[in-house]
């Protein structure tokens, strides 16, 4: 929809998202796979080599949690202000990540 109200004059556009986060709902799977509509704005400028910049200073998990992610960010790194801060451990958890069993 955004496209839509985009003309030639606009020189710039800021966006903020993540391309590597949940794709579009599309209830339709033939549908969404024939018209290529199960594709976020970001994956679509991605693809098609649109210039993004991506943040790697992340100041919202805890180290615990920002691991399970980082493999799929090159550059993601924990802010320092996060250093020494835990998750408080619930019995029979993983300590510090929630829903992690041992």
């Amino acid at each position: 929809q955004i496209i839509s109200c985009l003309t030639e004059h606009v020189q710039q556009i800021v966006l903020l998202g993540d391309h590597k986060q949940l794709r579009p709902i599309v209830n339709n799977f033939a549908l969404a796979k024939h018209c290529n509509i199960d594709l976020s704005l970001f994956e679509r400028m991605g693809n098609n080599n649109v210039r993004c910049q991506m943040l790697a200073n992340q100041r919202r998990m805890t180290s615990e949690i920002s691991e399970f992610v980082k493999p799929m960010y090159d550059h993601l790194y924990d802010d320092p202000s996060l250093e020494g801060r835990l998750l408080p451990s619930v019995h029979g958890e993983l300590e510090g990540v929630p829903g992690m069993v041992h």
